[in-house]
């Protein structure tokens, strides 16, 4: 698994507390696990299409605020999306939804501490 391609979001107001998890674009499929989170989804809920999907957009959650850099608060579901991503085969995009280059940092450093073991089994 090797992440790809990173960009910023960029704040376009509230959704009005729904969001529609999995997106078609291009006929290729997005999954959005940071808001589906956000939104009180079950990890394994959203996990579960995955295997279909093209494109993740994954970013942390903290204080009730959506887009916010990976930390502790989501070493678990990291480390299970890890192990998701790469018993899927996924060879996709993986978005980081963060606002600042010290959210991406420290969201880049978070997923390759989660998923260093995934890295090295390709080896």
């Amino acid at each position: 698994m090797k992440i790809v391609r990173f960009c910023f979001a960029k704040k376009t107001g509230n959704i009005g507390g729904h969001v529609r998890l999995f997106f078609s674009f291009y006929g290729l499929w997005r999954q959005d696990i940071g808001h589906g989170l956000f939104y009180g989804e079950e990890p394994d809920t959203l996990f579960a299409d995955i295997p279909r999907a093209a494109h993740i957009h994954y970013h942390g959650i903290r204080d009730g605020r959506d887009h916010q850099a990976l930390g502790p608060g989501q070493q678990a579901c990291s480390n299970r999306l890890g192990q998701v991503l790469h018993a899927a085969g996924f060879t996709g995009v993986v978005t980081l939804e963060v606002y600042r280059s010290a959210e991406l940092q420290a969201s880049l450093k978070h997923l390759e501490e989660s998923w260093l073991h995934y890295h090295q089994q390709k080896r």
